[in-house]
């Protein structure tokens, strides 16, 4: 069975109309873009005061935006300095404002023709063609709603979307795992006796939110949404930080992913650099046998130490895998014949 992981790389590359290289404000950003000097990107920062007194260590020339939050958390978490908590609390929900804006931009700038689209095309195909009983697990850890709006235009998938556990269980051929979380979930906090009606309510409570058990997680298509009768609505996304630990997402979603981690026997990638370690033991563990890898990423010696990491990480059941570093990114993937040679190969 095949599995597709997804990084930032693919929703920046994810028009082939409009391929990077070209200049458009509402381009999905890469990592380190994410708090750049854009206008509509600082409009949302001066919503919450404990970021925007302090994004400009995030927008330096030199800065690792990864490095600076991790930072940054482990200063909160060590109580080295409270007022971090507010500014993490606040980052989450500017991650979530500048993503939607994003997602929906982009999607109308390219009129929804994205190369999540074809991908899927091809793949459906596939998956038809072979007589596929187990359904493709597409990994992500992008916020965005690029791929999740793909998954609904494509047939058969009316309720995708809907619920949490309708990202596994509603399309035919696809399961969607968010690992990080995504701009539309919220974790949901019961029986705090905490007084919150605007988001900036839930950030200068962040102190006393430390540690809470949030564990169970749902949708919110409203962004001001912070209360549901007496809960707390919480913005489900991960903090970019260089050492990722856990997953963002119910704890369902990563069980089912281990179940079908085992049947899997080829990995495409796409734009994705293969940094999270844990994600990548969780692989390891569970991964039985790997036939084949392909690597996509707009630089060919990018692809191949990317593929050369994964295959070194991911240990004995790769050992004997075919090992495919693609350059030229997403766009170019998709104006190729490269995805359906790696599918029946």
């Amino acid at each position: 069975m095949l599995m597709v992981i997804f990084g930032a790389g693919a929703s920046y590359d994810s028009a082939a109309s409009l391929r990077p290289g070209i200049n458009f404000p509402q381009r999905p950003p890469l990592a380190n873009d994410l708090f750049h000097h854009r206008d509509e990107f600082g409009q949302y920062a001066q919503k919450y005061t404990p970021l925007s007194n302090v994004i400009e260590r995030l927008r330096g020339r030199n800065s690792n935006v990864e490095a600076v939050l991790q930072r940054w958390r482990d200063e909160g978490e060590a109580d080295k300095w409270p007022e971090r908590l507010r500014q993490l609390m606040a980052v989450k929900y500017y991650l979530r404002d500048v993503l939607t804006y994003c997602t929906d931009r982009w999607s109308s700038r390219v009129c929804s023709a994205t190369n999540y689209g074809p991908l899927l095309d091809d793949i459906g195909k596939w998956h038809f063609d072979q007589k596929q009983v187990n359904p493709v697990s597409l990994v992500t850890f992008n916020y965005d709603r690029l791929l999740d709006l793909a998954i609904q235009r494509a047939a058969l998938a009316p309720t995708f979307g809907a619920t949490i556990n309708s990202y596994l269980t509603s399309h035919p051929v696809f399961s969607l795992f968010k690992l990080h979380g995504s701009v539309n979930w919220v974790r949901v906090c019961r029986h705090l006796a905490i007084d919150a009606r605007v988001p900036q309510d839930v950030i200068d409570h962040a102190v006393e939110l430390r540690g809470q058990q949030c564990s169970e997680f749902d949708i919110s298509s409203n962004p001001d949404e912070v209360r549901r009768q007496h809960a707390l609505l919480i913005p489900a996304l991960a903090i970019p930080v260089q050492e990722k630990g856990t997953f963002e997402c119910p704890e369902s979603h990563v069980e089912r992913l281990r179940e079908l981690i085992r049947v899997v026997r080829k990995i495409l990638v796409i734009g994705w650099r293969g940094t999270e370690t844990h994600f990548l033991d969780l692989l390891r563990r569970q991964l039985q046998k790997l036939d084949a890898l392909m690597v996509v990423d707009r630089d060919k010696a990018a692809a191949n130490n990317i593929a050369m990491l994964l295959r070194e990480r991911l240990g004995p059941p790769s050992e004997q895998a075919s090992i495919e570093p693609f350059d030229g990114g997403f766009s170019d993937l998709i104006n190729t014949a490269e995805t359906e040679r790696f599918l029946y190969s």
